[in-house]
């Protein structure tokens, strides 16, 4: 059995989003009965080792998959995408945004999946998303698929790397990111709660402030303020850029942390930011824990970029 846990609903998805693209109202998660009636493809087809998946199983005609794996715990989640079709497996190897978005877009659309009663099997074909073990599905009409659509995002995104041209889906990126923003709408607001803690470093106590399970986080340096004053004073700050930095980037997708790390003196330029297995490091003073401010740090540390 390839299902570890069930998915969570986080509500049906309705309406158009941004400009053209439509979100796909008829997604909804697997059963245990939907694994059962593909057991035989997913054992040709589903691979334990990608973090992220796609696969189109058009009846007894012509099948394929998507796969997004990444290099290895020890590196930035930057990986390798390839397909696999009956006749051979192509691969793409762009240490890139291609990556990254294509799974962010995959997990948070998995994420939003909502139950539906789905039509007779007939002629129709059955598209299976994955995160990790967690799936969801699409059933409908090939010619009904819009374009800009998840599916017609991802088919470009398998045409592209049976080319292997990343160029293809960067052209994508735009509508990549409307997708993924409007499936991350779907976010359960308790995960916005802040937590308080302490720890220390070098023996000196850090008092931190933290949101989105511990994934985002101000530590406090050198501060006489009690927790539940600095709670009340940057509680609301925290939450807000928590939430722009969700929406706008990719940093909290992948079980990665942010450390926005408040010390007494204004830092050097070159120690402003790090990086380090799956942790990122922004130092700032007290007097930048201002939106505009803050906003303007996250933004040019943060945001998406080709490296």
């Amino acid at each position: 059995m390839f299902v570890k846990k069930f998915l969570l609903l986080f509500g049906v998805l309705f309406g158009v989003i941004v400009t053209t693209i439509q979100a796909q109202s008829r997604l909804a998660p697997c059963s245990k009965q939907d694994y059962e009636l593909l057991e035989n493809s997913l054992k040709e087809y589903f691979d334990p080792w990608a973090s992220e998946q796609y696969m189109v199983m058009d009846g007894n005609k012509e099948k394929y998959a998507l796969y997004l794996k990444k290099k290895g715990i020890l590196h930035q989640p930057y990986g390798t995408l390839s397909v696999k079709d009956a006749k051979a497996t192509y691969i793409m190897r762009d240490d890139s945004l291609c990556y990254r978005k294509l799974a962010s877009l995959l997990r948070f659309s998995v994420c939003a999946s909502s139950s539906f009663v789905r039509d007779k099997l007939g002629g129709k074909t059955w598209y299976l998303f994955f995160d990790l073990y967690d799936g969801a599905q699409y059933w409908g009409d090939r010619e009904h698929i819009q374009e800009g659509s998840l599916i017609d995002i991802l088919e470009q995104a398998c045409h592209a790397v049976k080319r292997n041209e990343p160029r293809m889906i960067r052209c994508l990126f735009p509508q990549i990111d409307s997708l993924t923003q409007h499936f991350k709408t779907f976010e359960l607001e308790e995960s916005w709660d802040v937590e308080t803690s302490e720890y220390y470093q070098k023996d000196a106590l850090v008092t931190e402030l933290s949101t989105h399970y511990h994934g985002y986080s101000f530590d406090f340096f050198t501060t006489n303020v009690s927790r539940q004053a600095l709670l009340e004073q940057y509680g609301a700050l925290l939450r807000k850029t928590a939430k722009w930095l969700f929406a706008h980037s990719t940093v909290l997708d992948f079980n990665e942390r942010v450390y926005i790390r408040i010390v007494p003196d204004m830092p050097a330029e070159e120690d402003r930011y790090s990086y380090s297995y799956g942790h990122y490091y922004l130092t700032v003073v007290e007097s930048e824990l201002a939106e505009d401010k803050l906003l303007q740090l996250l933004t040019k540390y943060f945001a998406d970029s080709d490296d």
